[in-house]
């Protein structure tokens, strides 16, 4: 495993090879950390996972393409992987993981996966370039799972924090049975912009929103400035989570879903599934800022 860092003088982004996963986001200026640090911690021991080819659980832990049945575990594979490094310069490093022996064993396609993380200012570009190499159509879902401290100053607790969404919002709440989509659904914002944290909040595991107006939303607290904003233009549901008790919040840019419980566990019938024809390619993008 290789770590590499990035700067532009605003702020500054540790990356390792494994899973192309992030491991710091600082503030240059205040030396500021805004990612969760598990060290020595009880709590959950990942920090940015890349969720590739699902997104959540698979019922009975297997889905079944072109007739045949596939074991993976949730949120995919390549976020335990060892990638490549293809590029690197003051702010932009580029990972690169191709299909193996290993990998067709859960997964029968042929496919390359581009990690490309970039500084911007004050603010930390992540795109997914994924190439279909197979001379079938290739299904997957992607996504992204950064855990952010919570609270981000000390002296703060977790739930002086709130979620601000860029637009009021009218979502329900599609809660999980086991780690799949149940049939339960709850109200979770009504015309307003601010989800307020607290433990109650997770103690049925994620958050899961669909139909979501704004493309952007902002942790913050009412105590001070400090923040963080996660951008995701291109993803159509987002999820939030943490263990309870734990001082840290995910943000989740998602481009698919868990199974639902009446899943029949073809992966083309998946909900938000992505289909990417043989040759072809396809990219997203979202964005972390600090303040």
């Amino acid at each position: 495993m290789v770590v590499y860092t990035l700067t532009n003088g605003i702020i500054s982004l540790t990356v390792k090879s494994k899973g192309a996963e992030m491991t710091s986001i600082k503030n240059v200026k205040d030396g500021g950390e805004y990612l969760w640090q598990p060290q020595n911690t009880i709590y959950w021991q990942r920090q940015s996972p890349l969720l590739f080819p699902i997104v959540g659980k698979l019922k009975e832990g297997q889905y079944v393409a072109n007739g045949v049945k596939y074991p993976m575990n949730q949120h995919g594979f390549v976020r335990d992987m060892e990638f490549d490094w293809i590029g690197k310069t003051d702010n932009q490093v580029i990972f690169w993981l191709k299909d193996n022996t290993e990998s067709q064993k859960q997964y029968p396609y042929r496919f390359e996966l581009r990690v490309i993380y970039t500084l911007i200012e004050n603010k930390v570009s992540i795109r997914f370039l994924v190439t279909n190499n197979d001379p079938t159509v290739m299904y997957f879902s992607i996504g992204a799972h950064p855990a952010f401290k919570c609270p981000l100053k000390e002296g703060d607790m977790f739930n002086d924090y709130y979620l601000e969404f860029e637009e009021n919002e009218t979502i329900n709440r599609n809660f999980l049975e086991g780690g799949l989509i149940g049939e339960r659904v709850e109200p979770l914002l009504n015309n307003n912009n601010k989800l307020p944290l607290n433990v109650d909040l997770f103690r049925e595991d994620a958050v899961i929103m669909k139909g979501l107006k704004s493309r952007s939303v902002t942790l913050k607290t009412n105590k001070h400035k400090k923040s963080l904003t996660v951008s995701y233009p291109d993803f159509p549901y987002l999820a939030a989570w943490t263990q309870v008790n734990a001082p840290f919040v995910c943000i989740e840019p998602w481009k698919g879903l868990a199974d639902k419980t009446t899943s029949t566990g073809d992966i083309r019938e998946k909900e938000g599934i992505i289909s990417l024809e043989p040759g072809k390619k396809f990219e997203c993008e979202y964005f972390i800022s600090i303040q």
